[in-house]
């Protein structure tokens, strides 16, 4: 597996267009449903639902994110997409968490972290 740059990652959210720095926490979580019985010599398993989440840095701007804050008051979600590497990912998702710093000398910043909901699209670029 080839190494990729991070360089050229961008990150929207419904119309909103993050200035990214960062994603973080990208997890693909996939349930394993124990299917053992008496009559297995071994632990047995099938596949059950997966859980998405994710976690971006952005330089904050109310304009740009005022869809974003709004959701995590209210429970909305929008079209995620990440763009990283030579691949995209695409799902519906809605804001678990929003935090803004603001320190001296420094640009306004925000973490969210996003609980995807339904299925997610990964992508060659």
């Amino acid at each position: 597996m080839a190494a990729q740059s991070a360089n050229a990652a961008t990150f929207s959210y419904g119309s909103a267009v993050g200035e990214l720095l960062g994603i973080s926490d990208f997890t693909i979580n996939q349930t394993a449903i124990d299917t053992t019985n008496l009559g297995t010599a071994s632990r047995t398993f099938i596949a059950g639902k997966n859980a998405t989440t994710f976690t971006v840095e952005v330089q904050w701007s109310h304009d740009d994110h005022a869809t974003v804050t709004g959701d995590a008051l209210d429970g909305g979600t929008a079209t995620a997409t990440l763009t990283f590497g030579d691949g995209e990912v695409e799902c519906t998702a809605f804001p678990t968490s929003v935090a803004i710093t603001a320190v001296m000398d420094d640009t306004i910043k925000a973490t969210i972290s996003f609980q995807v909901t339904g299925t997610i699209t990964i992508a060659a670029l």
